[in-house]
């Protein structure tokens, strides 16, 4: 019979990570796109944010690299932040992702036009960004460059489009 112990296990969070070869393969674009995402987040909200979904190249450092995320904030909104060399170029914020309740989250972008909706209402808009080069790695329930700020949750579909979209579905 082995041996056991009282000690809690532990494991690292589920973080799903399409890669750079993958990604290549859906023709996907830096210089434009949009990024829809229906989830119901099964943890409460807490004092640190919680990233949805990123797209990002790869970059380990927070200081240098490029990325589009959706996070839900430390307060419940919704939060859509554009990243790029380091600096954010937008971050556009409202609306609310309470939890266990399933809402649909998107973003779009291009050079000096990004946007972010929750359940098809606008809440933001940019006029005035830098778009990201180089993305080229999509992760699902936590953010690439640092490995923080996983979303615990129900994640029913992540749609990625390489063009930038003016409508979305509610």
């Amino acid at each position: 019979m082995a041996a056991t112990t009282t000690a809690a296990a532990s494991r690292a969070a589920d973080v799903l990570r399409i890669t750079s070869t993958e990604v290549s393969a859906l023709s996907f674009s830096s210089s434009e796109g949009t990024v829809i995402a229906d989830v119901a987040l099964i943890q409460p909200v807490n004092s640190s944010a919680s990233t949805i979904v990123s797209i990002d190249d790869g970059d380990a450092s927070a200081a240098t690299s490029d990325r589009v995320e959706i996070s839900r904030t430390a307060s419940g909104a919704s939060q859509t932040s554009i990243v790029t060399a380091g600096a954010s170029q937008a971050s556009i914020s409202g609306g609310s992702i309470p939890q266990d309740t399933s809402v649909r989250l998107a973003a779009a972008w291009k050079v000096n036009d990004a946007m972010a909706s929750v359940n098809g209402a606008t809440i933001g808009t940019d006029t005035s960004v830098t778009v990201p080069t180089g993305l080229n790695r999509i992760n699902i329930a936590g953010r690439s460059a640092t490995g923080s700020g996983i979303a615990s949750g129900h994640y029913q579909r992540i749609r990625v489009y390489g063009k930038r979209m003016t409508a979305f579905p509610t």
